[in-house]
């Protein structure tokens, strides 16, 4: 999602998100461990969302605005991408223009009558709503509107805006618990791993995001969508296995969980609740 700055307050403008940022600092982990339970459910939440969902959410939303008589153009660019057994989408650094919502939105209305432009915010979302709130570990606050059909399609699959808030910026919160998590001898011990696997296959690379920077300069002026070549494919598949058999993403996950225990218990009192919304959701997307 792309995020524009003002002072103190980052908002991105098409998905309706604004982050205020805190003066607060990340927040310490509890003296108390997590639970086995715990951990488990903030690993299984760290995941990567399933690539229907943002296709779902799109989905939603369109058919919201096209009941009150406007189109979403974003939806028509929400498809999930295809798997072409290489890096596919992470290659690239930015949205090409074609894929590029904010630019569909202002192309469409620019089609529209200065009045009806106002119209399509308000219905989309409107300007008085109440906020659904989620602080993060390091003090950052995100909001999110609760009324109009960009909400609306937030709920339709997620089963609410808080629930939509809290599942999808579970990854975020984490991360920002743990800023210097790759000094963590867990994760050390993991790196060492993985970088000894990448260079037994001819990649000398440290870390899954060096591997990526290298595929970018190596495979990146194809166009997403485009097949990967045989190179493409070996080296992604060499990434996976390396990030296998060190269990590298797990490891993230779990020192990461440990050190937003405090967060945790605060702000996701039902965890396992939680998890199942996730899922639900996920099914809901399918």
């Amino acid at each position: 999602m792309r995020l524009t700055g003002s002072g103190g307050r980052v908002t991105g403008g098409l998905l309706g998100l604004t982050l205020i940022l805190s003066v607060g600092g990340c927040a310490e982990a509890g003296d108390t461990p997590l639970t086995a339970e715990e951990k488990a459910a903030a690993i299984v939440l760290a995941e990567k969302l399933d690539q229907a969902l943002p296709s779902a959410e799109m989905r939603a939303i369109e058919a919201c605005m096209a009941g009150r008589g406007f189109r979403f153009p974003p939806a028509e660019l929400a498809r999930p991408p295809a798997d072409n057994g290489g890096y596919g989408t992470r290659l690239a650094t930015g949205p090409r223009p074609q894929d590029d919502p904010d630019l569909a939105v202002r192309s469409y209305l620019h089609t529209l009558p200065p009045a009806r432009q106002g119209e399509y915010w308000e219905t989309l979302r409107p300007a008085g709503s109440p906020m659904a709130e989620l602080t993060l570990p390091d003090g950052t606050v995100v909001r999110l509107a609760t009324e109009g059909c960009e909400a609306a399609g937030r709920a339709h699959v997620y089963g609410s805006v808080q629930d939509y808030l809290r599942i999808t910026m579970f990854p975020t919160a984490l991360a920002s618990a743990a800023p210097g998590i790759a000094s963590e001898p867990d994760v050390q011990a993991s790196l060492a791993v993985y970088a000894g696997c990448m260079s037994a296959a001819g990649y000398p690379v440290a870390s899954p995001s060096e591997a990526l920077k290298l595929a970018r300069e190596r495979f990146g002026s194809r166009a997403p969508s485009a097949p990967a070549d045989q190179a493409e494919r070996a080296m992604a598949a060499a990434d996976q296995d390396c990030q296998r058999r060190s269990d590298i993403q797990q490891r993230l996950k779990s020192v990461m969980a440990d050190k937003a225990a405090a967060w945790l218990r605060s702000a996701n009192p039902d965890i396992h609740r939680l998890v199942q919304a996730r899922q639900d959701a996920i099914s809901r997307a399918r």
